[in-house]
């Protein structure tokens, strides 16, 4: 399960782990998953991929209106407790995960959110729309997610305009 939360999380704009704790299935309509972010309340918006459909099936509970089977207590209080262990047994599964990987990297919660916000702006997509994905209200918070990228395009650019000055 952890993995699958994992790459939902992914295929989902770096949602983060709160939010796909507290989802629930009339939160996908028309295609989209349609949520506001736990933390700031910024209301956001996710086509569903068929890869997030399929994962969503594995876990289907017809007696609960979440969609994934992370929260099961019935008051917010038990919930907010549940929620507080089942992010930490999250995060110690993906410690487990990195062992089984050929090439052991850190795994976390919080790391498929950088992951995806480093590979979409590896892939030229606007700071503004990635923050706009991530729920950010400020830019410099997104850019606090992809500040220690190595920016090829940078390089080319310095490259290109050292070149014409001829130096």
């Amino acid at each position: 399960m952890a993995r699958d939360i994992f790459l939902f999380s992914f295929y989902a704009m770096g949602m983060p782990f709160v939010d796909i704790a507290y989802l629930k299935k009339g939160q996908l309509k028309d295609g989209y998953i349609h949520y506001a972010r736990h933390k700031t309340g910024q209301r956001i918006q996710v086509a569903l991929l068929p890869c997030m459909l399929r994962i969503i099936e594995r876990y289907q509970e017809n007696d609960s209106d979440y969609v994934f089977p992370i929260l099961t207590a019935d008051t917010p209080r038990r919930q907010h407790h549940l929620y507080s262990c089942r992010l930490r047994q999250y995060n110690y599964s993906l410690q487990r995960l990195e062992q089984l990987l050929p090439n052991p990297c850190h795994l976390s919660s919080y790391v498929v959110r950088h992951s995806w916000a480093s590979i979409a702006y590896q892939h030229h997509l606007d700071i503004s729309l990635i923050g706009k994905a991530l729920g950010h209200t400020k830019a410099s918070t997104t850019l606090l997610y992809i500040k220690s990228l190595a920016d090829p395009d940078l390089a080319e650019a310095n490259l290109g305009m050292i070149t014409e000055l001829g130096l």
